[in-house]
């Protein structure tokens, strides 16, 4: 064998490991990759005369890699609260992340879910995380005179950077509605 075959051996193999090491690269890229969809149950209703639904996005966190942050993919309604025009209520509509340890089992580092509810008196917008696990937003109105909308205005989140797919996992968000001005820190 002559000196420019080995040569141009040699070359060929530099390119198939190359190619084979930038195959392997973008496959487990995308294998590694995390997307979530939220679910959104209705708990305690402790309010004559309010009623909840649900509006859930389907997919709430974005494709990212492993490691990585990444968005809220989602925004616009989670819950709509209802008063049957006769009760005059004050109350406060509790959301709480149900399933956050399951989903740091899963490799989930940090969230931090922005939420608003326009009707709302006193801090209208809050965020929820994996730390505090919920937020708490205090109506008062007598009687409402429209829906009052508890809606998803963006977050991010990390995984750990050896995280699987979170892509099969959901997170799920619960709603309780107590009377009066429920008062806990939700930093």
């Amino acid at each position: 064998m002559s000196k420019n075959t080995k040569k141009k051996n040699a070359i060929r193999f530099g390119a198939l490991a190359v190619a084979a090491l930038l195959f392997l690269g973008v496959f487990s890229a995308w294998a590694l990759s995390t997307q979530a969809t939220a679910e959104a149950g209705i708990g305690e209703i402790s309010v004559d005369g309010i009623s909840v639904d649900t509006d859930a996005p389907n997919t709430l966190l974005e494709d990212t890699i492993a490691g990585r942050p990444g968005n809220v993919a989602q925004h616009g309604g989670l819950f709509t609260l209802e008063e049957d025009g006769v009760n005059e209520a004050e109350f406060t509509a509790i959301v709480y992340l149900e399933n956050g340890a399951d989903l740091m089992e899963e490799g989930l580092r940090s969230l931090t879910i922005d939420m608003e509810a326009a009707d709302a008196e006193g801090d209208t917008t809050q965020t929820l995380t994996l730390e505090n696990g919920r937020v708490a937003f205090y109506f008062e109105e007598d009687p409402f005179d429209t829906d009052l909308d508890i809606d998803i205005n963006g977050g991010s989140y990390g995984t750990h950077p050896f995280a699987g797919n979170l892509g099969g996992e959901t997170v799920d968000l619960m709603i309780d509605v107590e009377p009066g001005n429920v008062d806990f820190d939700t930093t």
